[in-house]
């Protein structure tokens, strides 16, 4: 996923460190994080990126013997 330019890059402000995340996972529970380095993207193309992440993630996990369950699925958008 993160070389796929999934995620979201960040500087911590206390560490004043670089920070990536895609996601965050325990057992079957997974968060999927992802932010455009564009700060001028408009939400309609923010969302195009997010649904090709999902996309991507959902391809890994098939391809590992996994699926996502979609009624144990949702997602938002901050802006």
């Amino acid at each position: 996923m993160k070389t796929e330019g999934f995620g979201c890059n960040a500087w911590t402000a206390i560490s004043q460190r670089a920070l990536h995340i895609v996601c965050f996972a325990f057992v079957d529970d997974t968060d999927l994080i992802h932010r455009s380095p564009d700060p001028r993207i408009s939400n309609v193309d923010l969302m195009r990126e997010a649904q090709h992440a999902l996309d991507t993630w959902a391809g890994v996990l098939r391809a590992t013997g996994g699926a996502l369950e979609p009624g144990k699925s949702c997602w938002c958008l901050l802006e």
